[in-house]
């Protein structure tokens, strides 16, 4: 059977000596693995680097019903991502970006809301200013949790100051291991807070806090999303934008 749909490409992997496996997060069939063949052969260059992560293709893809992985068939690019190749800390926001969605994402159901947000933040970091940048992957990571449905619900006030990882909302205490501190607790407020903001409002935070925040975050989508696995990345982030 013949699909046309639209592709968030996530990842490839070499396959025998010419070919690839491609994760992708498509429009249509939410996320699908597929076999590109041929691509490594003499001449396939152009092929290849459509495929790197990020770039927005449209595929043409071939299925029978007894192979485990579908067939591309044809490709053309929609979106690529010039601006952030060449751009040392768009580069690396796009690889957390890319590591996140690979540690997050897990339905091979449609979700055409969840697909056209993830363009979304694509082309907008292709054309993001260098003002957005240092808290870009913060709102990203808050944005996704929406989409994903585990949001932290920002119910802070006098009575609840402390934000509790475990549960995902403020609390009056600091008894168990995964709430924040005080200070950390309103920095994650503040956080939230310019989030609902169209644009997002740029916040105070200093470059400590950012990376506390990205700590934070990083922890909140292991408890909540990636069965535990630490999302690594941030950390190099941290440096870049320090």
């Amino acid at each position: 059977m013949i699909s046309i749909t639209e592709a968030l490409i996530l990842s490839t992997i070499p396959y025998n000596d010419t070919s690839l496996i491609v994760k992708t997060y498509t429009k249509d069939f939410g996320l699908q693995t597929y076999i590109l063949r041929s691509a490594r052969k003499v001449g396939g260059r152009t092929r290849v680097q459509h495929f790197q992560p990020l770039r927005i293709l449209q595929l043409e893809t071939n299925s029978t019903p007894k192979a485990k992985l579908h067939n591309i068939k044809s490709s053309s690019l929609i979106a690529g991502c010039e601006q952030t190749s060449s751009h040392i800390v768009k580069t690396s926001l796009a690889i957390f970006m890319v590591e996140v969605l690979n540690l997050s994402l897990k339905e091979n159901t449609p979700n055409e809301d969840l697909y056209f947000f993830l363009k979304e933040q694509v082309i907008s970091l292709e054309k993001a200013s260098e003002a957005s940048l240092p808290e870009f992957h913060l709102h990203f990571l808050i944005d996704l949790s929406t989409k994903l449905g585990f949001r932290p619900y920002d119910n802070y006030g006098e009575e609840t100051p402390f934000f509790d990882l475990l549960s995902g909302k403020f609390t009056t205490s600091t008894q168990e291991k995964d709430v924040l501190s005080l200070q950390s607790s309103l920095s994650f407020h503040n956080l939230l807070l310019s989030n609902t903001k169209t644009p997002h409002w740029k916040s105070t935070a200093t470059k400590h806090e950012r990376r506390e925040l990205a700590d934070n975050l990083a922890k909140f989508y292991s408890i909540h999303i990636t069965s535990g696995k630490i999302i690594r990345s941030h950390e190099i982030l941290g440096v870049v934008l320090s």
